[in-house]
C-alpha cells in the first residue's frame, strides 16, 4: 500500500514537471504558426488562425536557408 502511494505520488510529480517543461515548447510551436500580434495573450492562443506566412517571411527576408544548410553540413561532417 505504501509503495503504491509513493509510486503514484512520484509519477504525479513527474507529470507536473513534464507539463511545466513542455508548455513553453508547445507555446513556441503553436505561436510560430500564428499571425503577428495574435500570440500576446493566452486567449489568443485559443483562437489562432494558422498560417505559414511567418516561415515564408523568414526564408525570404533573411539568409536562413544558408544558415540551415551550414548547420546540416557541419552536423553531418563533424
Amino acid at each position: 500500500m505504501r509503495r503504491a502511494l509513493r509510486t503514484s505520488i512520484k509519477y504525479t510529480f513527474l507529470i507536473i514537471v513534464l507539463l511545466i517543461m513542455v508548455a513553453p515548447l508547445f507555446w513556441m510551436f503553436v505561436t510560430s504558426f500564428a499571425h503577428p500580434g495574435s500570440s500576446i495573450s493566452f486567449s489568443g492562443l485559443l483562437n489562432i488562425e494558422f498560417t505559414l506566412q511567418n516561415y515564408i517571411d523568414l526564408f525570404e527576408t533573411s539568409n536562413m536557408g544558408r544558415f540551415l544548410f551550414n548547420s546540416v553540413f557541419v552536423g553531418l561532417t563533424v
